[in-house]
């Protein structure tokens, strides 16, 4: 998946136990998700806020988890509810 023109893989390589749905690592452009069996909108959610996050962090914006967090269930309705299909993304994670 292209963010900021760098392509950044999806990898299901989180444990169950793991804190956290999603982590972006932008030093080697990857995005980390849960291996645990969740709902496609959730994934799809968590993909989207972890974007955010590797745009924060691409651009030094340093927005606080908070705000990513609003953006992200933000963005996903907009699209969602104006009949975007994300379900493209769910085909980038390996």
């Amino acid at each position: 998946m292209k963010i900021l023109g760098f392509n950044y893989s999806l990898e299901r390589s989180l444990p169950h136990d793991a804190k956290f749905m999603g982590v972006a690592d932008s030093d080697n452009l990857k995005i980390q998700l849960s291996d645990k069996p969740y709902p496609n909108e959730r994934m799809i959610e968590v993909i989207l806020h972890e974007s955010i996050h590797a745009i924060s962090n691409e651009l030094e914006l340093h927005l606080p988890e908070r705000t990513v967090l609003c953006l992200s269930a933000t963005i996903y309705q907009i699209l969602n509810d104006n009949g975007v299909d994300l379900n493209p993304l769910l085909k980038e994670i390996k």
